[in-house]
């Protein structure tokens, strides 16, 4: 169903695997790129109205999973449904659609360059990325520092619901039209809100958004890809052609295409 994952396997394991394979979550886009979902299990549910259980479902609180029932129903129906979904669903529908020679010398072509890609990896500049940890982590405290000194006491800018009683009852800024109350009472302070009030209109708003954006590049970047890099200087993202409608890979664990660009971070 998903052959990449066991290319990669047999790669890192010193095999090359050849001849064909097809993989169920790529057929499943090409012919249906707006379904909700192209993996195996989502697609088994919603073509023949079967739920299978999950690897956490099936391993789960068992150490013996040669005594474990789940664990090898779950090695039964991966291949059989694949195997099943493949022949009676996917198969037929790329010949109605006349999308087979796509599938097979485009879409599965490149199925195999991207597990080159997957294994090669990303070279990371590791001395770079301490440094820019460093300095966002100067700015986050620099931000703090510049708003405890506005309003004369402490307040936790990681906190939305402390931010927006801040904002709006402390320093009594008008909530923008179409600003609504959340369920907990108080007024949204998400960067889509305060990202529409004019950069000026109250300074401790523009620190605000600095801190935010040094945080939101030390949480999402710096910090995740030095954990990422101890052992060699390289990231080992997964590449996924059926991310897109638009016909674009997409990148995950981690998304290699959210590289902060702002403020010349990188």
């Amino acid at each position: 169903s998903n052959p990449k994952f066991d290319w990669k396997f047999f790669a890192k394991n010193g095999l090359h695997v050849g001849g064909k394979a097809a993989c169920t979550v790529v057929a499943s886009w090409i012919t249906d790129e707006n379904a909700p979902s192209h993996g195996l299990k989502e697609q088994v549910e919603r073509e023949f109205g079967t739920k299978l259980a999950t690897y956490e479902e099936a391993i789960q609180h068992e150490h013996d999973l040669f005594g474990n029932e789940k664990w090898l129903q779950y090695v039964h129906d991966d291949p059989f449904w694949a195997r099943k979904l493949w022949l009676d669903k996917l198969q037929p529908r790329l010949k109605d659609q006349g999308l087979e020679k796509l599938f097979w010398s485009v879409e599965m072509e490149v199925l195999r360059v991207l597990v080159e890609m997957e294994l090669t990896g990303v070279a990371i500049d590791l001395e770079y990325l301490k440094t820019l940890k460093v300095r966002v982590e100067k700015e986050m405290v620099e931000a703090r520092e510049k708003v405890f000194k506005m309003l004369g006491h402490p307040v936790n800018l990681d906190s939305p619901v402390e931010i927006s009683k801040l904002l709006f009852n402390e320093l009594e800024i008008k909530p923008l039209p179409g600003m609504e109350r959340g369920k907990n009472g108080f007024y949204s302070t998400a960067d889509d809100w305060l990202t529409k009030y004019p950069k000026g209109s109250h300074p401790i708003l523009d620190e605000i958004m600095d801190y935010r954006h040094a945080a939101h590049t030390k949480g999402t970047f710096v910090t995740p890809y030095l954990e990422r890099t101890k052992e060699e200087a390289r990231i080992f993202a997964e590449f996924n052609q059926a991310g897109t409608i638009a016909s674009r890979f997409t990148s995950s664990n981690p998304n290699l295409q959210q590289i902060p660009t702002e403020k010349g971070y990188v």
